[in-house]
């Protein structure tokens, strides 16, 4: 019989026999030593902010793994998902397990990011765990020697830092770029926006002196020495600056002697998705393809925003 347990009481050095674990090339480092684990598992799910990981062992074997992390005050995403050969049903167990668990102390929607050639992982969530294919992420892949040398001199006064009093515009200008159906999903908070910046990452936005506003925001996040993960959005009319934002970055990351790949993340929720893709794809053919899938209990009840909970009566049972 499959049990379910948080990694926070088990052994993890067991996930050394996880053949999925090993080949992601992840150590046990990733997770969080005890007690901390211990002691963030109690606590109430509007206190939680460290990631939370969670194993199916059968036969006092594990056979999956799956992280979460807590992204707004009722969002969760899960992070990692990693299952031995043929234990899709044992994978069906942990996420309808983890999902009605966090449901029950507050959590309002769950997503994860899969890449789209996964079919077993996409059916499985599809098809078993009640998540729905609402939209899609690229990931756009450039290597240092990609970048052009360019020796003529950019204008980037339109460009500055993110301040905290930006915070307001900023959430206005991602979710008024949203597709109107997949507000309800993708919105953003204040609290989403003002917790970013405890991240390990650099905040920028654009200003259009003539508008008066703010009609871009990115963020530079280092993955590690290496590797930077670019995330922009910029208001209808204005995907023109995304070569700004490029330049800008490069001209950043390029001081960095250590650097070596840029990834530039670009959603398909946005309602510009479209004409930013062909902006990228006339520049860079290197890129992937994941799909975003959500299970979530929210409805929208206003234009504003608000949210109301969804009460399902046909939420699958743990065991």
């Amino acid at each position: 019989m499959a049990v379910i347990k948080s990694l926070a009481f088990c052994n993890k050095n067991k996930l050394k026999n996880l053949k999925s674990f090993v080949d992601s090339e992840l150590d046990l480092s990733v997770f969080h030593p005890f007690p901390v684990d211990c002691l963030h598992h109690f606590l109430p799910f509007g206190y939680k902010f460290l990631n939370e990981s969670f194993v199916v062992i059968e036969n006092k074997k594990i056979t999956g793994l799956l992280t979460i992390k807590k992204t707004s005050e009722k969002k969760v995403k899960i992070t990692r998902l990693l299952l031995e050969e043929n234990s899709i049903e044992q994978g069906k167990l942990l996420i309808n397990y983890v999902v009605t668990t966090f449901l029950s102390k507050g959590a309002e929607s769950f997503y994860i990011i899969v890449n789209k050639e996964n079919y077993p992982v996409l059916n499985m969530l599809t098809s078993g765990c009640n998540f729905r294919d609402t939209s899609k992420e690229l990931i756009y892949k450039i290597e240092k020697d990609e970048f052009k040398t360019n020796k003529d001199e950019f204008n980037f006064e339109h460009i500055r830092k993110m301040k905290l009093n930006d915070i307001n515009n900023v959430v206005k200008l991602i979710n008024s770029n949203i597709f109107t159906y997949q507000k309800t999903t993708f919105h953003k908070t204040k609290s989403e926006i003002k917790n970013s910046f405890l991240k390990n990452s650099e905040k920028f936005v654009l200003f259009n002196k003539d508008k008066d506003g703010i009609i871009g925001y990115f963020s530079i996040l280092k993955i590690n020495e290496e590797s930077f993960l670019l995330d922009f959005v910029l208001e209808g009319a204005y995907e023109g600056f995304l070569s700004d934002i490029i330049r800008f970055v490069k001209t950043i990351l390029i001081k960095n002697g250590k650097f070596k790949t840029l990834y530039i993340r670009l959603n398909g929720y946005y309602s510009n998705f479209r004409e930013l893709n062909e902006i990228l794809d006339m520049e860079y053919r290197n890129s992937y393809e994941s799909r975003i899938l959500v299970r979530d209990f929210l409805v929208a009840k206003k234009q504003d925003y608000t949210y109301e909970r969804m009460i399902f009566n046909d939420i699958t049972p743990a065991f």
